[in-house]
């Protein structure tokens, strides 16, 4: 009888095992194909970052492009304009009747010309001889009405030293 029992425990023994490879394999099946798609999805994702980084990088290369382009041309206008070279040169420090009409001048003429552009909300014009400040729509002597460059002022950011110098 001994025999028998053990021939049932075998039996039972291989009905388990058969059950069991049976049971992995179907859980072995999903696990696979989850595997894969996790894998596929990784590089889809991976290959999509990729090409949305580099057209951001082209849009704000695009954009600084623009934006040099735009200071080079305002530049360039003030450069050759004659009467803000003189204005420059000729300007006094004591703010005489006829140098504070010539920045009116200035301020109206020159300035709400070159508002126009695109990409500048305000632009100011420091005239050094006589600390004059003109924009388009302000005309104020630089110790009179301090301006601030974020929270500097005007007079310390035009001292500050260089990054090539220092």
């Amino acid at each position: 009888m001994e025999r028998k029992q053990v021939f049932e425990f075998n039996g039972k023994r291989k009905l388990f095992g058969k059950f069991l490879l049976s049971y992995v394999l179907i859980l072995l099946i999903p696990l696979l194909v989850g595997a894969y798609a996790y894998y596929q999805t990784v590089q889809v994702v991976g290959e999509d970052a990729a090409e949305l980084n580099l057209a951001m990088l082209e849009q704000s290369e695009e954009a600084l492009n623009r934006l040099l382009t735009e200071i080079h041309d305002i530049v360039s206008q003030l450069s050759l304009d004659s009467e803000l070279l003189n204005a420059m040169i000729t300007a006094d420090a004591s703010w005489p009747p006829q140098a504070v009409y010539k920045f009116s001048q200035l301020q109206k003429n020159e300035l709400n010309m070159l508002s126009t552009n695109q990409l500048f909300s305000d632009l100011f014009v420091y005239l050094e001889k006589s600390e004059a400040v003109i924009s388009a729509n302000r005309l104020d002597k630089l110790d009179a009405q301090p301006l601030w460059i974020g929270d500097v002022p005007f007079g310390r950011w035009l001292r500050r030293p260089s990054p090539a110098s220092g």
